[in-house]
């Protein structure tokens, strides 16, 4: 008897330590091994195109260069991948000693719950014990002449439920930390005040679950409460809320029902091309709708999820432009041919074709509009599209990509021609990405 209840506290301890003390390092190690993959990506990818295309490195890659601690490009191409290794060096940046503090307040954290949770249950003299947390306000008396007393037996059991809801707290608002932990390493944005965040996050919902649990007064088991526990340990925010309105307060400010009426998500599964698999893992980069594919960085969404340069840019621009015209306008565009942004220069070339844009995306443009006045009416779409800054960077990403697919031929169409002025045609050996050959007369 005596072995095996040895050999049962051991393996409680070894999962304590498993779960306290090598996941958070597990963490910290994924993190550096994750930084060096998507750092070589970058220089990669950025090697190639600038050696093949010719063209000056996009502000995309410094911007995936910060991010991953990479120093500034020097914005020359025609090297070879060896000669830009001096330009590669690692910018100081915080040491892994930086995280080992707030790293250790998770881990103890983390252990003092398992610990208490895997061995203070069989504790009989630790439950009958007053306890400000456990027991509330109420207090111990022998008898139950006054209702907001309780007897020693009472007392035990009333200290052993919260102490059950609070583990129960504890073990989602743990759950909820492994989850943000490692979303922040798959996006790397993990830092030593992550670990902290944690740390307030597991704190944060015991103490809830301890206030609410107060707050229902039930000194018997009460299952259905544990439940509620952990989602209050796992969601403190609702927690918080759902305290606010148990007390009923009411002084606090309020949401207008109106604003909750206008708000709408559009889901990056209305992309074509994007399942609910593929949705899930742009949630995991950070994409949670249409809005933030359509202004992300399309480096970065290259090298933090499995899928092609290509692929990205035109989910990108099918969200650009579900963003400017709204859901069902691009699904009406989509019937005509125009799928995403850059197809909509493409319908610039003749009268018809303007105006089946048109009467897509401003219905109240007329049925019967002259040649002149659709072409006035194309420039001005232009311009509200060419207004946004994020239209403008994969804009100018795509005619880069298109000239390591195919030389541009004056004498054909090429996304990045103005059809009304045969004489203005990109020159592949620029080194500066116009987005006036992509727009035309709209970017001026």
């Amino acid at each position: 008897m005596f072995l095996e209840s040895m050999w049962m506290k051991g393996v409680l301890m070894l999962s304590c330590f498993i779960l306290a003390g090598m996941i958070p390092l597990a963490v910290l190690i994924s993190r550096d091994r994750l930084r060096r993959y998507r750092r070589s990506l970058v220089i990669a990818l950025e090697d190639w195109i600038s050696k093949t295309a010719k063209v000056t490195p996009l502000p995309s890659f410094d911007a995936a260069r910060i991010k991953y601690e990479l120093s500034p490009s020097t914005h020359e191409w025609g090297r070879r991948l060896g000669e830009r290794d001096s330009n590669n060096e690692v910018v100081p940046h915080g040491s892994m000693w930086s995280f080992a503090l707030p790293t250790l307040i998770y881990s103890g954290l983390s252990a003092l719950g398992f610990i208490s949770a895997f061995f203070l249950a069989s504790e009989v003299t630790f439950w009958s014990r007053p306890n400000f947390i456990l027991s509330g306000m109420f207090n111990i008396s022998e008898t139950l002449k006054e209702s907001e007393n309780l007897i020693s037996s009472e007392l035990t059991a009333y200290q052993w439920n919260s102490g059950a809801a609070i583990a129960a707290g504890f073990i989602g608002a743990y759950l909820f930390t492994l989850q943000y932990l490692v979303g922040r390493v798959r996006n790397y944005e993990l830092s030593p005040t992550s670990f902290l965040v944690a740390s307030v996050s597991i704190l944060e919902g015991t103490f809830i679950v301890a206030v609410a649990r107060h707050l229902t007064a039930h000194s018997d088991s009460y299952a259905e409460f544990t439940i509620i526990a952990f989602l209050l340990g796992y969601f403190p925010t609702f927690g918080i809320t759902w305290i606010i309105e148990r007390l009923r307060v009411q002084n606090l400010k309020q949401v207008a029902p109106a604003a909750y009426n206008r708000r709408f998500v559009l889901p990056t599964d209305m992309i074509d091309g994007v399942d609910t698999q593929t949705k899930f893992r742009l949630m995991e980069a950070g994409v949670q709708d249409v809005q933030n594919l359509a202004t992300a960085n399309p480096v970065l969404l290259y090298v933090e999820t499995p899928y092609s340069l290509l692929t990205i840019l035109d989910w990108i621009a099918q969200a650009q432009l579900i963003v400017a015209f709204g859901g069902e306008t691009a699904a009406d565009l989509r019937q005509i041919g125009v799928r995403t942004t850059f197809d909509v220069a493409g319908m610039r070339a003749h009268h018809s074709t303007r105006q089946m844009v048109l009467k897509k995306v401003w219905p109240d443009s007329g049925q019967d509009i002259n040649p002149s006045e659709s072409e006035h009416l194309f420039v001005v779409l232009e311009k509200v599209m060419s207004g946004d800054i994020h239209v403008r960077r994969l804009y100018s990403f795509w005619s880069v990509m298109d000239r390591l697919v195919e030389e541009p031929d004056p004498k054909s169409y090429a996304p990045w021609r103005d059809r009304t002025r045969p004489d203005k045609v990109s020159d592949p050996s620029n080194q500066v990405c116009s987005l006036e050959p992509i727009f035309g007369a709209a970017a001026e």
